[in-house]
């Protein structure tokens, strides 16, 4: 069954804007980072999981900023 209850660790962040984007800017590079020099399928999982969490929970602003710090584009474009 589904739980549809509201988790208390999201509720946190939304409430406290500059924590979350102060969060995300630091752990971001850190995942990107561990996710691209795993090579252990599960260690990549778990890291990609988590950066699509930040993502989905993150401003427009926060992405632009997080996201010109990484080479992401060239990554994807080796993925296709």
């Amino acid at each position: 069954a589904m739980n549809n209850s509201v988790d208390a660790r999201t509720e946190i962040l939304k409430d406290n804007v500059e924590l979350f984007n102060s969060f995300v800017q630091s752990l971001f590079p850190i995942l990107y980072e561990v996710y691209n020099t795993s090579a252990g399928p599960a260690i990549k999982h778990r890291c990609l999981q988590t950066i699509l969490r930040m993502i989905y929970y993150s401003s427009t602003d926060l992405l632009e900023t997080i996201l010109k710090q990484q080479s992401i584009s060239s990554n994807i474009a080796s993925m296709l």
